[in-house]
């Protein structure tokens, strides 16, 4: 199998289990794989879970991890929304790439095939909705428990239109002030949440699972 296609999880378990889909903030950078959201849901739910997150990776890259993993009835997936400016790209030499704002001007053969403002265009609004509406029609078939958690874009434009667009979802839930960016505290590398954000998230995503 092509290393790109490979699953960054499997099944833990037969029985109902959690998944958590996602970016580096689902992955826990700058926390220990302890402290991060997805884990201590796990404990609070009692439930094994698979982590299919990668930092840098994008809404395209997610949907394709959920829709190809073996989750099945009863099983509670939480998707991590990362902004709609990033892309998964195959170089010429086969080398896999996640394309964003900081990694477009030092890929190898990106720049031959697209321009840099492709990543602030309304197509990249496009892709992330599409993507959104392929894993909530594929999980609400098999009845798998979904939950869209959206964390910061970076790009006002594109929070707007991404708001916009989950304000009607029920099964989505907004993390952030889309006018503040600010953390509880920062991790340890000083970019990404900490642990006591991380305990936020994990609390809000608790009481919006408890209240469906």
């Amino acid at each position: 199998m092509k290393s790109f296609l490979k699953l960054k999880s499997e099944r833990q378990t037969d029985s109902p289990q959690l998944w958590i889909v996602g970016c580096s903030f689902s992955h826990g950078t700058g926390v220990t794989p302890d402290e991060r959201y997805g884990q201590l849901i796990a404990n609070e739910l009692n439930s094994p879970v698979s982590f299919l997150t990668e930092p840098g990776s994008s809404v395209g890259w997610a949907a394709d991890q959920i829709l190809r993993s073996d989750i099945k009835k009863d099983d509670i997936v939480i998707w991590g929304l990362t902004g709609s400016a990033r892309f998964p790209f195959l170089d010429d030499t086969d080398k896999f790439h996640h394309i964003n704002r900081h990694s477009f001007n030092r890929t190898n053969d990106v720049k031959h095939y697209f321009k840099e403002n492709i990543l602030i265009s309304n197509h990249m609004i496009y892709e992330s909705i599409t993507s959104i509406e392929q894993v909530h029609n594929f999980l609400n078939k098999i009845s798998a428990k979904f939950i869209l958690a959206i964390m910061p874009c970076n790009i006002p434009y594109h929070d707007i239109k991404i708001y916009e667009y989950v304000s009607n979802l029920d099964f989505a839930i907004v993390l952030y002030d889309i006018h503040n960016y600010t953390f509880l505290d920062k991790g340890s590398d000083n970019n990404h949440p900490g642990i006591l954000h991380h305990k936020w998230y994990a609390s809000e995503l608790l009481k919006f699972f408890n209240s469906r």
